[in-house]
């Protein structure tokens, strides 16, 4: 019986969208998408881009690149497939138990449900934003975002004594919550306050510390 079950595990296909609710914002999603060819990427998490991805037995290893403040880490992660089914994903690394369902479509989980008693109407959340970033390697990042009122945005990113980026995209608002999808699929979080936006951390939290203030973009 324990031969069947673990051949049945073994065949259940991994491939395809996994999602997990938000820590704190149970109402949105975030997991990773898995391609036949071995390629991963991320929904839902700016600062964690998977990149490739592969099974071998109980074991799913993850790779890609983390984003932090500062600085962008290459990373590889292994973890135990305690439970797969074609459509419940439970992973455990150390003493950590991660518990994924699957999604026909990843990018329905970049859509955040309205709140219509928020932000979407009670702030004029409209128009272009400024601000300078810290950066690793430059005296910073100045970024113009501007939000038009048809969901779509565009930013350009003066990485300062080095090179300019654009980038083209749509937008969803989930309370106070802004969340942003380019062309590439990357997400970045803010939290909408009074004419300005503060981006947010990895897990969509305030950034705290001495450099708090410079994650602001202002109108």
């Amino acid at each position: 019986m324990l031969a069947l079950a673990f051949t049945a595990f073994s065949e259940t296909s991994i491939e395809g969208s996994w999602v997990e609710p938000v820590p704190g914002l149970e109402q949105m999603m975030q997991g990773f998408k898995l391609e036949k060819n071995g390629k991963a990427s991320s929904i839902n998490m700016a600062t964690l881009q998977y990149e490739t991805w592969e099974r071998s037995k109980n074991l799913l290893i993850l790779t890609g690149k983390s984003i932090g403040n500062s600085q962008t880490i290459t990373f590889s992660d292994t973890l135990t497939i305690e439970e797969l089914t074609t459509e419940k994903l439970v992973l455990k690394k150390g003493n950590l138990t991660f518990y994924y369902q699957k999604t026909v479509d990843a990018k329905q989980e970049n859509e955040i449900p309205v709140d219509t008693h928020t932000a979407e109407i009670s702030l004029d959340y409209y128009g272009t934003y400024k601000g300078t970033l810290p950066a690793a390697d430059c005296p910073g990042i100045n970024v113009t975002l501007t939000l038009n009122k048809n969901k779509t945005f565009s930013k350009t990113e003066e990485y300062v004594d080095r090179d300019t980026f654009n980038s083209t995209g749509t937008y969803s608002i989930n309370g106070n919550y802004l969340c942003t999808i380019d062309e590439r699929q990357d997400t970045v979080f803010y939290k909408v306050e009074e004419n300005r936006l503060r981006m947010l951390d990895r897990n969509k939290e305030v950034i705290t510390g001495n450099l708090e203030e410079h994650y602001i973009l202002k109108k």
